[in-house]
């Protein structure tokens, strides 16, 4: 999807371009949504892995991470930026750490992300406080959808 989006409204670019222009554009230090850190400490706590798929490239990502103080919450190996397929990168996640289907989440605010998760056989969250806007992905075909990160907790204490 990056290079679809990049291509529609940027055509002709090649990635390397493409990325540049992203980081012309691109706020170094995002704000986080509100309850972002306080679920990461909850997962943490309840010892549940959790990793980033994203289009920013991974030092931009890093930087994010560390602006926000948020490493604690994250193993390295399960950080990646610069991701242009990820689905491909999904399943190598999976299959490389032993995860299990029935016991992964797949949360995004793409509709990209929700088309991941479901291609994997994995239980989707859309996240309707995101990119994309929350009606576009009521469309979709979630298994949860959430308007706020702490309305995770509901997805845990079922498990």
């Amino acid at each position: 999807p990056f290079r679809h989006f990049y291509e529609k409204f940027l055509p002709g670019l090649d990635l390397e371009e493409c990325q540049e222009v992203f980081g012309k554009n691109h706020s170094r230090n995002p704000r986080i949504y509100a309850g972002i850190k306080e679920i990461l400490r909850f997962l943490h706590h309840k010892k549940i892995e959790v990793g980033i798929l994203s289009g920013h490239p991974q030092e931009f990502l890093d930087a994010e991470i560390r602006y926000h103080g948020l490493g604690e919450f994250f193993d390295p190996r399960y950080v990646y930026g610069g991701v242009h397929d990820k689905i491909e990168v999904a399943e190598d996640v999976l299959q490389n750490n032993g995860f299990k289907k029935d016991n992964t989440a797949y949360i995004g605010d793409l509709i990209h992300d929700l088309k991941t998760g479901r291609s994997l056989g994995v239980f989707t969250v859309a996240s309707l406080y995101g990119w994309t806007p929350a009606d576009k992905l009521r469309e979709q075909d979630a298994d949860m959808y959430i308007s706020h990160p702490l309305e995770l907790h509901r997805l845990i204490t079922k498990s």
